[in-house]
């Protein structure tokens, strides 16, 4: 099932009348339960596509659907729409400082006439490794705890797709590992896709799909990521090339 497609997203920025093509005539299509990486140099157009599949940014052309959903069209039931069923992690945790653990994560139950209850709340806790962290605040948690929150505040809605921007990278490698594969393992567990931006091999080469964001002009697709980490390893300026649907993929290594 396609939970996730855009066509011809695309978005331009301008200064002292150079045009930079952040991200291009972008053509994609995740399917539930997926987990995707996005991956790239710097400046690549990284977050930029993440805040535009999320409806933070709007394209300057193409669209974005969600089940669907064109996520860009205006009124109050789309951007209900969009709460129901996008979570966020960013790279700061974000938490409210007068709130603990247990208020952080509930916050937003009941927004919207959306009522889950608390009982998954406390499964969330319990999956994060945060029940005896229930009655903390914030700045009584480690980085790896506060993260930690985020993501089940992310999750607390049950969204259909959960986008994520480095959500490891203040965190030491270890504690980052941690995060990721409870993450990972949670939203495996609820069946949910996983979208996130790195530049963690690590993280990225367990994706069942990678997304090469290229000189901040192209997005290209990897369906077979042992393929792809293999040539990366052991060649210079290799090209493969695979088809899916209309998507032709060009990948320089």
């Amino acid at each position: 099932m396609e939970i996730l497609k855009t066509t011809d997203l695309s978005k331009y920025y301008s200064h002292n009348g150079t045009v930079t093509k952040a991200v291009d005539h972008v053509n994609i299509s995740i399917c539930k339960g997926e987990y995707v990486s996005i991956i790239g140099q710097s400046g690549a157009g990284k977050s930029t596509l993440l805040n535009l599949l999320c409806g933070l940014d709007k394209s300057d052309a193409g669209k974005v659907f969600i089940k669907g959903t064109s996520i860009y069209d205006e009124g109050k039931n789309l951007t209900v729409f969009r709460r129901w069923n996008i979570g966020l992690i960013f790279q700061s945790y974000n938490l409210m400082p007068f709130l603990n653990v247990w208020e952080n994560i509930i916050l937003f139950l009941g927004i919207d006439g959306k009522s889950l209850g608390k009982v998954f709340a406390y499964e969330l806790l319990e999956c994060l490794e945060l029940s005896a962290k229930k009655s903390s605040f914030p700045e009584e948690l480690s980085g790896g705890q506060q993260q930690r929150v985020a993501i089940a505040r992310a999750l607390i809605m049950k969204p259909s797709i959960v986008l994520a921007d480095e959500p490891t990278v203040n965190l030491d490698s270890k504690t980052g590992s941690k995060v990721f594969r409870l993450l990972l393992d949670v939203c495996k567990r609820f069946d949910q896709t996983l979208l996130i931006v790195t530049h963690n091999e690590m993280l990225a080469k367990e994706a069942d799909t990678i997304i090469r964001a290229v000189d901040g002009t192209a997005v290209c697709l990897v369906f077979s990521v042992m393929t792809y980490w293999n040539s990366y390893r052991s060649l210079e300026k290799r090209r493969l090339w695979k088809k899916r649907g209309n998507i032709m993929l060009n990948i320089w290594m």
